[in-house]
């Protein structure tokens, strides 16, 4: 006489989903009034190996996602056999890692003049997908950049303290964000385009321009450029006229 009783249990139930990353483990009751010598698993037909003694079961990893049949074969001493499957679907993994988010311009702490554009720019890694970047200022959305190199040009931002932040968002909908503050100082561009307020720093040496302006027949600049050395202090007026 064949196995009588064949009953096995899985991890999932009959028709539920597993994760891809999970283990599967496979146990089965076999019984015979002449004695079992072994049990057998096979997954979709192919043998996953064999268990010869009692509580019968198996560990399978890496199944693929998609619907599978699971077979446990019980063989008895007079080589007569008995089978019974139940189906298993595999889910996706779950995507649980983050992006990561680098602003790589400006540098935390930078100061732009308000007369220049303020360039924005990201670089944004996933371990799957990279869905897109989004630039907030001071927590309200500016924009948002579907592709690498992930950069934002923004003109008009007003003068003062502002925080730039830069959210990468997956495909998953896992989103990393990274901030730096920045400070934009006023500087004055006359009409001509040249710019006349500016600062430079040297080893010893800290020079700047004010501009004043002053409305007459035609535009007049007085310029005062001075320079601080620890050896002394030298003011120097130049007045011009720009036609």
């Amino acid at each position: 006489m064949g196995p009588v009783a064949i009953a096995p249990a899985i991890q999932a139930e009959m028709g539920a989903s597993s994760p891809s990353n999970a283990l599967v483990v496979v146990s089965a009751q076999i019984t015979d009034n002449a004695g079992v010598t072994n049990g057998q698993l096979f997954v979709d037909g192919i043998s996953k190996g064999n268990d010869t003694a009692a509580p019968y079961s198996w560990t399978v990893t890496n199944l693929s996602v998609g619907a599978h049949t699971l077979t446990v074969v019980g063989n008895n001493l007079f080589g007569l056999t008995a089978t019974n499957s139940v189906s298993l679907t595999v889910s996706p993994t779950a995507d649980a890692t983050v992006p990561v988010v680098v602003l790589t311009y400006p540098t935390n702490g930078a100061s732009i003049p308000s007369s220049s554009p303020l360039n924005v720019v990201a670089t944004i890694t996933d371990n799957a997908t990279v869905l897109n970047g989004q630039l907030y200022i001071d927590g309200v959305l500016n924009s948002a950049d579907p592709t690498a190199p992930y950069t934002w040009t923004l003109y008009g931002v007003s003068t003062g303290s502002h925080t730039l932040s830069v959210v990468g968002v997956d495909t998953s909908g896992n989103m990393a964000t990274n901030s730096i503050s920045v400070s934009i100082y006023y500087q004055y561009q006359p009409a001509n385009g040249v710019w006349v307020n500016t600062l430079a720093s040297g080893q010893n040496l800290w020079s700047g321009n004010i501009n004043l302006k002053l409305l007459q027949q035609f535009i007049q600049f007085f310029i005062i450029q001075f320079s601080l050395i620890p050896e002394c202090l030298e003011l120097r007026f130049e007045f011009f006229h720009i036609q």
